[in-house]
């Protein structure tokens, strides 16, 4: 049973729950703005913008209200409005970009931008200084269905209907990723350290996308209509909301779920964690307010206690959701071999019923679940093996064990496996110090398990090779060390060695020397090539010695082509050996280039496109850079027409200018949106439409009538 501390009633359905600077803000479906007090005790601010307006869906993404601000369009509206809340409500901006419905807005965690998608698949970010475009997202062919931020802004997500989701990288323009999801997202949000994002779907599947690794787990997890989804507060679970009577409790770490519980409403429209606590807004306009925290001080008491009992037995009467913290989470670790380790004891006497008892605070976790069931499946083989185990028979225990899944990872075999290795580790040991006298006694240590398929090979090959313990001492004593590492990949008992061991720790410091110098020093001013070339000849160092000899020649390399300022053979380069990335010439001439497209995305608000082309224009061939060269440049010509069209209309060639625009960026929805008049719409429409294949930015965009040769291009 889970229990909520408290419970607010607004007038309509709660469709976005944001922080405020003093409070946290609500907004209902019919456009009224609610501030209460942090503690939720009390109204600051009550009141609707609009009356007589039709309301947004109870499940509206299209408004969302961050740090006293209010992203709001009207229902079935292409103008999202900003406002801000101090002791009165202000219109900040309006955002008239979108030619269809804004059907979902979003307001970056750090406060730096709000984000809009809309009908006609459109996504723009604006930062929140001006409120000017800061990055055009790839378009989608149906409506946006939800976006959102990472914690720092570097990447933004975002789903529509077809269904498809893209993540893009906004500091670099560029998309990380774009994957097929079994129905539409309603709500997404990024996690581990903006590594991964979790999102929920339609049809109650849940989808985890690792950017590390670029795969998408995707589980049909619940079957009802998932609405929303946010993460406890360290983040090891999802706390999501449906369109049913309950939320879920959704694990991260495993993409399954947890646990469930009913809530005093009949669906969930938005969830949100807000300092410590989670927040719950309803269709029937209610908000329910759920502290995790509550009880954990004593809780954690228990935990740390060592009795795993008495926690679970504490959380179940007191707050469930206690169960989601690492403390009882690593405490459930640490205990489960030992707990399973007498499971299967009393399994083995026939003792299921005290079994069970003793892993129930296990079995909520659902690969922990499937484990133990494995093991009940098992009990006749577990009894057998332990009774070979205790005749010494290890050749039989071994066979029961590879017989059937999971055994494996019961104690009483993971003791035996650390057995047969310390046993093997003191034959070595004791055929090193004089294999000839001692070879009879190391086959004494071993012959338990000399008949065991898995270790047979293993024991013959150290037994029937052990005079190369001699030969190896002699070699090390002589720094012969090609020849001793060599032996040592024909014979791998030898690794564990003193010998082996002396040998690598010494060509290791070598190693780590010309380490520093390829990546940190002059290198004309090093001895690193000898050091490499002689590392390069002894096979635990081979391949790591010529990736260093590598990535020093095209250190040199780079070093080369800055001081000629040649960028694009720089990040040619680099593109063609990442490892390049790594050096310290890369990582300044990065920050650098870095600094240059900054300081142009400021310049392009302001719509000084010539000035943006001049800084520019010498990286304009280079690959990696062109996605965020081109948001720039298109930013540039944008505001350079909007500048135009409101200083100099009567004295620009529009078919001119128009052209110029369409041959690089096409008929766009961003070019229709800003020509709002019906002359310069029917322009736009004449003109036709031929974008060229590679992309030839120029000067300026605007063609004046007077001065048709200003752009240096011929139309």
């Amino acid at each position: 049973m889970i229990y909520f501390s408290a419970k607010l009633k607004l007038h309509s359905p709660v469709i976005s729950i944001g922080c405020a600077s003093d409070g946290i803000l609500f907004v209902d479906s019919d456009y009224r703005i609610y501030k209460t007090s942090s503690s939720l005790k009390e109204f600051l601010y009550n009141k609707a913008l609009f009356k007589n307006t039709d309301s947004h869906h109870e499940y509206s993404k299209a408004v969302d209200c961050f740090n006293n601000f209010i992203s709001m369009p009207k229902s079935h509206n292409r103008i999202d409005t900003i406002y801000k809340l101090t002791d009165k409500i202000e219109i900040i901006s309006r955002l008239t970009w979108h030619k269809s419905y804004v059907s979902v807005s979003r307001f970056s965690p750090d406060n730096r931008f709000v984000a809009t998608g809309g009908e006609d698949g459109r996504v723009y970010v604006y930062n929140k200084r001006d409120y000017k475009i800061y990055a055009i997202m790839p378009p989608r062919p149906d409506y946006i269905s939800n976006i959102v931020f990472s914690s720092r802004s570097k990447y933004i997500a975002y789903h529509s209907h077809e269904p498809k989701s893209i993540i893009y990288r906004l500091d670099t323009n560029e998309v990380l990723a774009e994957f097929a999801t079994s129905d539409k997202v309603e709500d997404s949000v990024f996690f581990e350290n903006d590594t991964k994002l979790v999102f929920v779907c339609k049809n109650g599947n849940v989808g985890i996308y690792n950017l590390l690794t670029n795969e998408l787990d995707l589980q049909p997890s619940y079957k009802c209509w998932l609405t929303s989804v946010t993460l406890s507060m360290d983040s090891n679970y999802a706390y999501i909301g449906a369109k049913s009577n309950l939320f879920y409790v959704h694990d991260l770490n495993t993409n399954r779920p947890f646990l469930n519980f009913s809530i005093e409403s009949n669906a969930t429209s938005i969830i949100r964690a807000i300092d410590d606590k989670v927040l719950f807004g309803c269709p029937d306009g209610s908000v329910l307010i759920l502290d995790p925290n509550k009880h954990i001080e004593e809780f954690t008491k228990v935990c740390k206690s060592g009795n795993l009992k008495k926690a679970y037995d504490f959380a179940d009467a007191n707050n469930p959701l206690l169960k989601t913290l690492k403390v009882y989470k690593n405490l459930k670790e640490s205990l489960w071999d030992e707990a399973i380790d007498k499971a299967t004891n009393l399994i083995s006497r026939g003792n299921l019923k005290d079994a069970i008892n003793l892993m129930q605070p296990f079995l909520e976790d659902s690969i922990l679940d499937s484990k133990f069931k494995e093991i009940l499946e098992s009990q006749a083989l577990i009894r057998e093996a332990l009774k070979k185990l205790a005749q010494k028979d290890y050749t039989k225990v071994y066979a029961i064990v590879n017989s059937t899944e999971n055994m494996r990872e019961l104690g009483f075999f993971k003791d035996l496996e650390h057995f047969y290795k310390r046993e093997y580790d003191l034959a070595s040991a004791t055929l090193e110090r004089d294999p000839w006298l001692n070879l009879q006694k190391a086959k004494q240590i071993l012959e338990p398990f000399a008949n065991i398929p898995e270790k047979a090979t293993e024991i013959n090959r150290l037994l029937n090779n052990a005079s190369n313990f001699t030969v190896a001492n002699n070699l090390a004593r002589e720094q012969k060390f090609k020849e001793l590492f060599s032996l040592a990949d024909t014979y791998e008992f030898l690794k564990d060695g003193k010998a082996y061991k002396l040998a690598f720790m010494a060509c290791n410091k070598l190693y780590d020397k010309a380490l520093h110098d390829v990546y940190n020093a002059d290198l004309k001013q090093t001895g690193y090539l000898t050091i490499l070339k002689y590392l390069s000849t002894l096979s635990p160092f081979t391949n790591m010695a010529n990736d260093l000899l590598k990535i020093a020649s095209l250190r040199l390399e780079i070093i080369k082509m800055i001081a000629k300022s040649d960028y694009k053979g720089c990040y040619k380069l680099m593109e063609d050996h990442p490892e390049v990335y790594t050096t310290k010439e890369a990582a300044e001439l990065e920050k650098k280039v870095d600094a240059i497209l900054t300081s142009c995305k400021d310049i392009a608000y302001q719509g000084k496109t010539l000035v943006v082309y001049n800084k520019i224009s010498m990286l304009f061939d280079i690959k990696k850079l062109a996605p965020r060269i081109a948001s720039i440049m298109k930013i540039a010509y944008l505001y350079e027409i909007e500048n135009a069209k409101a200083a100099e209309y009567n004295k620009i060639d529009w078919i001119a200018t128009f052209t110029n625009y369409i041959r690089i960026f096409g008929r766009d929805n961003e070019l229709i949106c800003l020509c709002n008049d019906e002359a310069l719409r029917s322009v736009i429409n004449f003109i036709h439409e031929k974008k060229t294949q590679k992309i030839e930015y120029i000067k300026e965009m605007v063609v004046y009538l007077e001065d048709e040769g200003r752009n240096e291009r011929t139309y």
